[in-house]
């Protein structure tokens, strides 16, 4: 067997494994960026486990406009439309509906940083590359951003 990640491996340990064949991104897929933009953007699924819901909160404590992009699943509908939709009514979020491969270059690009609250073990986020191919920092464990500064809501977010 193969892995995209070690991390992958953790629930079938008595497979035999022979090797991990991690992702990669052509490098002429994205622009490298190195000014920041105005948004937060949280790029994905829309899901419990992807915690959509927490990235909202991190915008809306630090007062930042956050953008986001994501699909929502049959599977993942009554999720999404008693707890997030109602969540999509305040000034700072907005909601663009999900992407295609030809969007995220400029929607990655042009964000502050990248949220990815997730709340569950995430073997390889591909978008963690694809928003650093772009000069994005993203932050994966976002609850713990430092606390004070940007916006006067708690947190913080650097970016270099």
């Amino acid at each position: 067997m193969i892995s995209i990640s070690d991390a992958k491996r953790d629930p079938l340990p008595w497979l035999n494994w022979q090797g991990t064949v991690y992702h990669g991104l052509p490098d002429d897929l994205y622009t490298f960026r190195p000014e920041p933009g105005k948004y937060l953007a949280f790029l994905g699924r829309i899901s419990p486990e992807k915690r959509v819901d927490r990235a909202i909160d991190i915008a809306k404590r630090i007062g930042m406009e956050i953008k986001i992009a994501a699909k929502v699943d049959a599977t993942d509908r009554e999720y999404f439309d008693d707890v997030i939709a109602p969540l999509l009514h305040d000034p700072l979020v907005e909601y663009v509906g999900e992407i295609g491969e030809g969007e995220k270059n400029e929607f990655l690009g042009n964000a502050y940083a990248l949220l990815f609250p997730i709340a569950w073990p995430e073997p390889f986020g591909l978008v963690m590359i694809e928003a650093m191919a772009c000069g994005t920092p993203g932050d994966r464990l976002s609850p713990r951003i430092c606390a004070g500064g940007h916006g006067g809501g708690g947190h913080r977010l650097h970016r270099p």
